[in-house]
């Protein structure tokens, strides 16, 4: 089978070879470093995962020597990657996700295998099992060590986790040395990674004294985004901090497990539950980082409908009508048929609307033609609602495309707009005197001929006819009283020319 080199590890190449279904990961090591000793652990090993079938360890197909090599060959069920290759297209939860997959089957590991297990990319690989990459591991029993500098061409993913103990070739420190490289691996997993400009053997020598992991760690904007939100950065840097502790450069130093780790490292893991976490940011009474901890979530592409919704109610809450314009848009992409959204929306968009072209009746045509279109879409969608709540949304539906032609110069249809609101309700004056005044105001316009300008007041004499025997009908069936009808009368007289 062609062979597809991968990584340079601590312990030979890792390379990949497919035949058919069938897929193998491949250990290369020198045949100097394949003693009987360590064939002879590679046996035990492979005798022992089978027997004991220690979950998400690769099974040994077979270890031989060829010529001036040894290889270790692995069963791979599915996709394979090596922890470089994944880190560097996973996002940054992804790969804390893979790690914290990895400490919590640690203990599993533990009860099968030789410690140090190595958890490191000389021996952790990502396998995708049904949709989902998970931590896998490449067993291999230690190799004699004439010298740290055996290091230098391993991949700086791989150094990073190798316990600076292991790097100066002291004696093996098992656990301690476990503990290390989970510490290491968060941190690679949260963005750390060694300073740019140095030689393989200044690498080896950073490690060596536990440096080479520098203090910054390569940001996206959304981790800078969200080590904005105070409750947020407080988790990441007790990650941070239990991650420090366990790459100590004295092995006494180090946790004598990984609870705090497995702790921290879920801590964090809950920001994939956006919704969640904001929820709980507003009940502690920090709806604007609940906000901004959402908006942070779709920047890195989780999303849902129940989260969009609650950054629309939180953006209420915080008087944010733009942003709560922006999240409608979303919800509405999910349930384009709900009715109350997209009427909210409209509202949204309505005011901002009035409120840019208050002063100029050169208002914006695209934006005025998709609220008339809008409004009158919401319209249809009104009249299978209940009796009430439809004649509230016709009122409003009269009521805003009324004010849309007025902010375009339009009096005409302004005036027919509020026309069609006077139907809605026979007592409902104020929609009866916004038509009158919408009249006299056509027949007010400077440019407006002497015909025209008669033709509308003879419309606006005859209306208050109508007007007055309303105004007696209403004060005969006791829904107006004397007081109320005088000062109704008084205001439609003032609209006629004297």
């Amino acid at each position: 089978m062609p062979l597809h080199q991968l990584l340079n590890t601590d312990r030979g190449d890792f390379s990949s070879a497919v035949s058919g279904t069938d897929a193998t990961l491949r250990r290369c090591l020198s045949s100097q470093l394949a003693i009987r000793e360590f064939r002879r652990s590679v046996g035990e090993l492979a005798s022992s995962i089978d027997l004991a079938k220690p979950p998400c360890v690769l099974s040994i197909l077979h270890h031989e020597q060829v010529g001036d090599h040894y290889f270790i060959d692995y069963r791979v069920d599915g996709e394979i990657r090596t922890l470089p290759q994944f880190f560097r297209l996973a996002s940054w939860l992804q790969r804390l996700q893979f790690a914290a997959d990895a400490l919590a089957i640690y203990a599993q590991w533990r009860q099968h295998l030789a410690m140090p297990v190595g958890l490191h990319a000389g021996r952790l690989v990502a396998c995708c099992i049904a949709g989902r990459w998970l931590a896998h591991l490449a067993p291999c029993p230690r190799v004699p060590q004439a010298s740290a500098y055996h290091l230098l061409q391993a991949d700086l993913s791989v150094l990073a986790g190798i316990a600076p103990e292991s790097v100066r070739g002291a004696s093996a420190a098992g656990a301690p040395e476990d503990v290390y490289a989970a510490g290491a691996l968060v941190l690679l997993a949260l963005g750390f990674r060694p300073e740019p400009g140095f030689s393989p053997a200044e690498y080896v020598e950073q490690q060596a004294r536990a440096q080479l992991l520098s203090t910054r760690h390569g940001e996206t904007v959304q981790e800078r985004a969200i080590r904005q939100i105070p409750c947020a950065l407080e988790r990441l840097v007790r990650l941070e901090k239990a991650a420090r502790e366990c790459v100590n450069f004295e092995p006494l130093a180090r946790p004598a497990e990984l609870k705090e780790l497995r702790s921290a490292c879920e801590r964090v893991l809950a920001f994939a539950a956006p919704a969640s976490c904001a929820a709980e940011l507003e009940a502690s009474g920090q709806p604007s980082d609940a906000l901004r901890f959402l908006e942070w979530s779709f920047a890195a592409g989780t999303e849902d409908e129940k989260s969009r919704r609650m950054a629309a109610s939180l953006a209420v809450k915080l008087g944010a009508p733009v942003k709560e314009m922006q999240h409608l848009d979303a919800v509405l992409r999910y349930a384009p048929q709900d009715y109350k959204t997209a009427r909210r929306r409209c509202r949204l968009r309505y005011e901002a609307y009035l409120s840019r072209h208050q002063d100029s009746p050169q208002a914006n045509q695209a934006e005025g033609d998709w609220l008339l279109a809008e409004l009158d879409r919401l319209r249809g969608v009104s009249a299978f609602l209940d009796e009430d709540d439809g004649a509230e949304a016709l009122k409003d539906y009269w009521l805003c495309t009324a004010m849309i032609h007025d902010r375009r110069g339009d009096l005409y249809a302004r005036a027919a707009a509020f026309y069609e609101l006077t139907k809605l309700s026979y007592m409902d004056m104020e929609a009866h005197f916004l038509y009158g005044l919408a009249l006299r105001e056509m027949a007010d316009q400077k440019d407006a001929a002497g015909d025209y300008r008669e033709q509308v007041l003879t419309t606006l004499r005859q209306y208050f006819d109508t007007v007055r025997e309303r105004l007696k009908r209403l004060k005969e069936a006791g829904r107006l009283d004397e007081e109320e009808v005088r000062e109704w009368t008084g205001r439609f007289q003032y609209l006629l020319p004297s």
